[in-house]
């Protein structure tokens, strides 16, 4: 099988629309419901960053022989780093070392593009149920790190409770990207998604307990997800892990290859 790596434009309507279905259901764990990719807004802005090409990119693999795209990645520029925001490999292809040759291709065009001392370091994130993935990263010799835990808990309907008193610091607003945003004290400490799911970064909150009744009162969503560094008393659905590596690394990697 023959496969030639290229760079994604935001003009390939054909490709976009694969893309954005493979985000939204190649994954099998529990959290993924709760990703911005599930948003209905969220074609409209990837869309829209990817017209940024200096600090966003999106790269996809296609099968020669027969036309059909193999998987992709999405990578962000900051502070001169990379972030692997995401890759996927159709489930045909998986397990093939495919995944390895594409993130490998792409790192060797933006090294070329920018120059071996541009970039200081490669990151990104896995999960922990992801054993794959992890294996992978390993092999690569990049640093793990715990990331977050990640945790659910379903609001219950009102009738259940008594009348509460809620601090008037929480707002829900819409942001630039028609992403809706819970604010606390105009600090982001959520995103609600489609209405009815929200994510939580529960190291923004002072009171969960009154963040969830907050959200039950004044919005649908009845299912939240909430990610923290310590351990909280909910049940834990699945675990982050951090990895990075020297970008100069992994380019001698790719170059012995």
């Amino acid at each position: 099988m023959k496969i030639e790596i290229r760079r994604f434009y935001h003009d390939n309507d054909a490709i976009f629309s694969e893309i954005i279905l493979l985000l939204r259901g190649i994954y099998a764990n529990k959290v993924s419901k709760f990703f911005i990719y599930q948003d209905e807004n969220y074609p409209t802005y990837l869309a829209s960053i990817a017209r940024d090409e200096k600090n966003f990119w999106i790269y996809y693999g296609i099968n020669i022989d027969h036309g059909d795209l193999i998987g992709f990645a999405l990578f962000t520029s900051y502070h001169n780093n990379i972030f692997l925001n995401q890759i996927i490999i159709k489930p045909a292809f998986q397990f093939k070392g495919l995944g390895t040759y594409l993130l490998y291709n792409v790192l060797g065009i933006l090294n070329m593009e920018f120059g071996a001392d541009y970039f200081k370091k490669l990151e990104l994130d896995a999960f922990y149920s992801n054993t794959h993935a992890r294996k992978v990263y390993d092999h690569m010799g990049m640093k793990a790190v715990p990331g977050l835990n990640w945790y659910s808990s379903r609001i219950t309907s009102p009738s259940e409770h008594k009348e509460e008193i809620f601090d008037h610091s929480y707002r829900i607003e819409v942001d630039d990207n028609g992403f809706t945003q819970l604010l606390a004290d105009r600090r982001h400490i959520g995103t609600i998604i489609n209405g009815n799911r929200a994510k939580i970064n529960r190291e923004e909150i002072e009171d969960l307990d009154e963040a969830l009744r907050f959200l039950r009162k004044h919005t649908k969503v009845r299912q939240v997800c909430i990610t923290s560094k310590d351990k909280i008393d909910l049940p834990l659905v699945d675990r982050s892990i951090t990895y990075t590596i020297k970008f100069s690394e992994i380019i001698n990697q790719i170059k012995n290859k």
